[in-house]
């Protein structure tokens, strides 16, 4: 007899329960760990433009992801997993963030030392890549708070100063000064265009996921090509091979088709010489069927004459007529 629920052992209820629930919070916690690898953190003085999903690398080859970025006080610590199990990190692993792509994508890049178990990667074993984009905005802003004025001015009392110098020491202030009115003359233009630099690298670190886009299917498309090519050039020797085998043929069967051909083309010139009797034969047999179609569909019965035919009623007497006329 089956009991209810509420007649079971409330005892027995409540440990089976605990320890299903136990089993469920450890699978939380232990699962995510299991499917995305293990686990570490490496400190950085700056993230350096890498994030979550960025790729890590040994040597080249990918062996993991960043799993997430946080700033812990004066510092940014890294996380990412290794899911590769033959890759070993020691306990004097160093990491550095490089650049994947031209176009500015980062990577963490792992250096494997040590005999020890690596958990976490201190901050002295870390390296932050130099951005082209960041040098650049420096460069853009230093440039702009520099007065020109004061520097060409600086540079004529300079070379005023020094005008009763020996000619070679003349010539070299005399360039200065050449220099001075140039940097002055073209203050502008040099604004103008570290400007248009630092929108430029701005432009493609805001496009850096569709370059890459780009250049990915750029590669799809020359495989495809490559393929493409390689079945033309198959085609095109088939082809050579299979003209190869009918003029093989051809000249094997010569013997045969000369006579065939000849027949042939003397049909046709038949066919031709009497090109105008068959036009007028076409020409007639259409009024011929017309008038026949409204002959038939005029009644029940119909009369019909073909000349150059024998009468019925002589028929039977054909050929005693015939045997009278051989002799």
């Amino acid at each position: 007899m089956t009991r209810t629920f509420a007649e079971r052992d409330p005892v027995k209820l409540g440990v089976i329960g605990t320890v299903v629930l136990v089993t469920a919070v450890a699978g939380a916690f232990l699962v995510p760990t299991a499917i995305g690898g293990r686990q570490f953190v490496a400190e950085f003085a700056e993230v350096g433009g890498l994030g979550g999903g960025d790729p890590v690398v040994v040597s080249g080859l990918k062996v993991g992801t960043v799993d997430g970025v946080a700033l812990d006080g004066d510092r940014v610590d890294v996380t990412f997993s290794v899911t590769d199990d033959k890759v070993r990190l020691g306990d004097s692993t160093s990491a550095a963030i490089k650049a994947e792509t031209a176009l500015g994508r980062k990577e963490l890049a792992l250096a494997p030392a040590g005999g020890g178990e690596l958990r976490r990667i201190p901050l002295d074993r870390t390296t932050v890549p130099y951005d082209v984009t960041d040098a650049l905005s420096d460069v853009t802003t230093q440039v702009s708070q520099v007065d020109t004025g004061k520097v060409s001015s600086a540079l004529d009392t300079l070379s005023e100063t020094f005008k009763d110098t020996p000619p070679q020491v003349k010539a070299v202030l005399d360039g200065l000064s050449r220099l001075s009115q140039t940097v002055s003359s073209r203050d502008v233009a040099l604004r103008d265009l570290l400007l248009h630099a630092d929108n430029v690298s701005g432009v493609l670190a805001q496009r850096n996921d569709q370059l890459v886009k780009i250049l990915a299917q750029g590669s799809s498309l020359l495989a495809q090509l490559n393929q493409r090519g390689a079945a033309i050039r198959s085609l095109l020797t088939n082809s050579v091979a299979v003209s190869d085998q009918l003029s093989g043929l051809v000249a094997d069967n010569k013997g045969r088709l000369d006579p065939a051909l000849k027949q042939l083309d003397d049909l046709l010139a038949v066919l031709q010489q009497n090109r105008n009797n068959l036009d007028q034969v076409l020409d007639r047999t259409g009024p011929l069927v017309r008038e026949i179609g409204e002959a038939v569909g005029s009644g029940p019965f119909v009369e019909t004459q073909v000349g150059n035919l024998v009468p019925t009623n002589l028929v039977p007497l054909l050929p005693e007529l015939l045997a009278r006329g051989g002799k």
